[in-house]
C-alpha cells in the first residue's frame, strides 16, 4: 500500500460503499483492470503476499494495463535480434 500512498492515490477503511475493492485469499494473483462500480475482488493467493504484487494486482484495478500490452508499446521498444539466442 506504501507504493500508492506515496502518490494521489488515497485508501480509506469502507464503512458502507456500494464500490469497493475487496482484497482475499484467492487462487492465484489478479484483479479486473478498471474500476467495475461495484465490490472489486483483488485476488492474492499465498504467494501473492509481496508488496510488489499486491502494488501490481491493485494497479489493475485502477485501471491500469501492463506495459507490454499497450497498443504503442513498438514505438517505444526496441528489440536487439542480435542478444537473442536462436532456439530459446
Amino acid at each position: 500500500m506504501k507504493m500508492w500512498t506515496d502518490t494521489c492515490i488515497r485508501f480509506k477503511q469502507r464503512t458502507n460503499e456500494y464500490a469497493y475493492a475487496r482484497f482475499w485469499k484467492g487462487e492465484k494473483c489478479s484483479s479486473h483492470v478498471g474500476h467495475t462500480g461495484r465490490k472489486q475482488d483483488i485476488s492474492l493467493a499465498g504467494g501473492c503476499w509481496h508488496a510488489g504484487i499486491v502494488a501490481h494486482e491493485i494497479g489493475h484495478a485502477l485501471g491500469f494495463y501492463h506495459e507490454q500490452l499497450r497498443p504503442d508499446r513498438d514505438s517505444y521498444v526496441t528489440i536487439n535480434w542480435d542478444n537473442i539466442v536462436s532456439g530459446e
